[in-house]
């Protein structure tokens, strides 16, 4: 789903690393198709966990068959798979459900049933939080063991820190550790100029201390991420542990987690890292074979059901032809993409298939940006009649029209605000803040807004400014040209004449990026979430001095003058991000909430116009079925087969 970047340091070293995941991990869940209603109707009754109550007697064993693209699993990771390294929603899933557990998780359920909501995991108990934020105590459960080779060696909270000095030592353009630049030290012992991090502190083995330098209520989602997954260590004393001398670290993977790599009790540590033989059960560009970890205990593990003995999964450069296996039952699932239309139209037109279509929301929202620092859109009333005349409707339906390598064809819905409803805990569910009949678009409204804006002079609803005539607007490539066309129709009647101009995902993004360039619209624009909270969204995009801010909110007076703006005075939202930062995990989502209403009722920096949905057909095998709320995919420990499937 990478529409834009995601949440990074800071810095423009990590800008544009993130930009390219940003349309990726934007786009990898998905752009929306044309027959979205037909999918909805042949959707109803079906949800994530439809296939969970047809049956309440669940059956343990078999060997689930999954196909999914190659690249899903290691785009942006440089083509590693590592646990550290993997920065894309396929890899992030795979090591949730199956090969790593981290202090904190989730069960496998979409919003609705408590999937955005975090659970203790590796912890026995959800954390400690001293009152002013910045010192959370984790206690890690008893009896925890890795997978074979290492099945009696206990997971302690050393190992977890050694997860942790392993993602700082990582150079700044690989994996996510900016997320852990809020404990103390991190970043310095990164840097080597500290010899441990001092925000982590072990006073016993299941005990871990943890210091920030700042409130950070997501912390705990951040302490999701499998880079935190624990790391054994070794008999050669490696300062990494099992992952010491390994640049991909997946292929001698140490699981902590249900399953593990087939061939996983092979490994042998005792030798030097380049005279190891990799896991048999994962080969690159190939395959990835998932086994039972011997070494889980299920009465330690809440969150997972881990229903099915062995998890087979093909990779493919193409998908062609896999949902004809999954309807034949050759493959149970495709993991990482929704159907073409064709396929999806069939299910719903035949009621014996539509209980094997499974549709859940995706944390994901597409929007177009506006510059807020060049006319006519650091006015307010521009940026309203913007949201008010677009039509979303048919935005959704031209979305769809055009696959998106290598997603393939996405889905979704009209946003009525700038969050996904998943990430907000569905607190805005289906509130439309600029509602128009069907989402059409209202040049009523819009002229109404319009006409109190200072570029109205006349106050007719029509701009009759020169800064409404030839504003650039850029977008990229797939259906976003042919979306570009129809915004640049619904403007036309408020007075706002675009010139549009396409180019691929990596100019767009530096375009957007370049302060100087004064880009007054990036119609392609939008965020994923690298986990289910809302966070993200506002201090990852909105917050000031971010490369990725394309709507320069927060941008001080002397730095909009440096970039050659005649306009020096934006918004500026750093103080109510601060504000729902400092809160606690379980109530921030109220926060971000209203935080989004005000965003879109007295800021506007975006038209927000698709809130993405995942659909997925299933074997006639597969007896229970979930999405996992934490990437929008498909839940593996939560699927089981029908009793007697081998």
């Amino acid at each position: 789903m990478r529409l834009r970047a995601r949440l990074g340091r800071d810095s423009d070293r990590d800008g544009d690393r993130a930009e390219a995941r940003t349309f990726a991990m934007g786009m990898r869940r998905g752009v929306v198709a044309l027959i979205f209603a037909l999918v909805a109707a042949a959707c109803t009754g079906g949800g994530s966990s439809g296939r969970g109550e047809r049956a309440p007697q669940v059956s343990r064993g078999g060997t689930l068959m999954v196909a999914m693209q190659d690249a899903s699993l290691t785009l942006f990771a440089g083509g590693s798979f590592d646990p550290q390294r993997a920065y894309w929603g396929a890899p992030l899933e795979l090591y949730r459900c199956c090969l790593t557990r981290t202090l904190l998780s989730y069960t496998g359920r979409p919003t609705e049933e408590g999937g955005a909501t975090l659970a203790p995991d590796l912890a026995e108990a959800m954390p400690s939080v001293s009152p002013d934020g910045l010192t959370w105590t984790f206690r890690l459960r008893a009896g925890l063991h890795y997978a074979p080779p290492f099945a009696d060696t206990p997971i302690v909270v050393q190992d977890v820190i050694r997860a942790f000095e392993r993602v700082a030592l990582l150079p700044d353009d690989v994996g996510y550790g900016f997320y852990y630049s809020v404990i103390d030290g991190f970043d310095s012992f990164g840097a080597r100029e500290i010899d441990s991090i001092r925000g982590l502190y072990a006073p016993d083995d299941r005990t871990l201390i943890v210091q920030l330098t700042e409130p950070t209520s997501d912390l705990g989602y951040r302490l999701s991420l499998p880079a935190t997954a624990p790391i054994p260590p070794v008999p050669t004393g490696g300062t990494l542990g099992a992952a010491t001398g390994h640049t991909d670290y997946s292929r001698f993977l140490v699981s902590s987690g249900p399953y593990m790599f087939e061939g996983s009790g092979a490994l042998d540590f005792t030798v030097p890292p380049n005279k190891q033989d990799p896991v048999a059960g994962y080969v690159p560009h190939k395959s990835v074979t998932l086994v039972r970890n011997p070494s889980w205990d299920p009465s330690t593990d809440r969150l997972r059901g881990a229903f099915v003995d062995r998890i087979e999964i093909a990779l493919r450069r193409s998908l062609t032809g896999d949902w004809a296996k999954v309807r034949s039952g050759l493959l149970d699932l495709v993991f990482d993409a929704s159907p073409p239309p064709d396929v999806l139209a069939d299910y719903g037109a035949d009621p014996s298939l539509r209980d094997q279509l499974l549709s859940n929301a995706d944390n994901f929202v597409a929007a177009i940006s506006m510059n807020l620092a060049v006319p006519p859109f650091d006015d307010l009333h521009v940026r309203r009649a913007v949201n008010w005349a677009i039509d979303k409707s048919s935005l959704v339906r031209l979305v769809g029209t055009v696959p998106t390598p290598p997603l393939g064809y996405l889905y979704g819905e009209a946003a009525g605000h700038l969050v996904p409803d998943s990430l907000e805990n569905n607190i805005l569910q289906d509130r439309d803040l600029y509602p128009t009949p069907g989402n059409a678009g209202s040049v009523v409204r819009a002229r109404e807004e319009m006409a109190r804006s200072t570029y109205d002079h006349d106050h007719d609803g029509v701009c009759d400014a020169a800064a409404c005539e030839d504003v650039l607007a850029i977008t990229q490539a797939g259906p976003f040209p042919a979306m570009a066309a129809e915004i640049k129709r619904n403007l036309e009647p408020i007075g706002i004449d675009l010139r549009l101009e396409s180019m691929n995902i990596v100019a767009m993004f530096a375009a957007l990026h370049d302060r100087e360039a004064q880009v007054p619209l990036g119609l392609g624009a939008g965020w994923a979430a690298d986990f289910p909270a809302a966070s993200q969204s506002f201090a990852g995009v909105f917050s000031a001095g971010l490369a990725r801010n394309d709507s320069n909110i927060g941008a001080e007076p002397e730095q909009l003058r440096e970039w050659g703006y005649a306009v020096t005075e934006v918004p500026n939202v750093d103080d109510r991000i601060a504000q729902c930062q400092g809160l606690s995990t379980r109530s921030d989502a109220t926060c971000w909430a209203k935080l989004d209403t005000y965003m879109m009722e007295q800021v506007a920096p975006w038209a927000p116009y698709v809130f993405f949905t995942q659909h997925r057909t299933v074997s006639a095998r597969v007896s229970r079925f979930s999405f996992a709320q934490f990437q929008g995919l498909p839940a593996l420990d939560q699927i089981a087969l029908e009793s007697g499937s081998s």
